[in-house]
């Protein structure tokens, strides 16, 4: 129970420095300064030019992409499928001899 309890604390703590960390927004001041009122009005005028831009070109590539992506998937299936048999034969063996070791620390405890 105590390391259970220990365990908890330790995580709290750590929640609560995470929690802890971030910075709170600051407050939108209402001030009536030119320059504030200059600032809203830049940000829309770039929004709609980087957006249009983008389209375009990101149409034209991802055409072209899939038609030479697939070609050079098909072979790679082929050749990690004669290797897989081997490694399932041993695995089954490791697992059954390590559970009657885990299971013994834990009844211990």
């Amino acid at each position: 129970m105590k390391k259970f309890f220990s365990i908890v604390a330790v995580l709290g703590l750590g929640m609560f420095a995470l929690g802890c960390g971030e910075a709170p927004a600051p407050a939108p001041t209402t001030s009536t300064d030119t320059p504030a009122a200059e600032a809203p009005a830049e940000a829309p005028a770039e929004t709609p030019a980087a957006e249009a831009p983008a389209e375009a070109p990101a149409e034209t590539p991802a055409a072209e992409a899939p038609a030479t992506e697939p070609a050079p998937e098909a072979p790679a299936p082929e050749a990690p499928a004669p290797e897989a048999p081997a490694p399932e034969a041993p695995a089954p063996e490791a697992p059954a001899a390590e559970a009657p070791a885990a299971e013994a620390p834990a009844e211990g405890s």
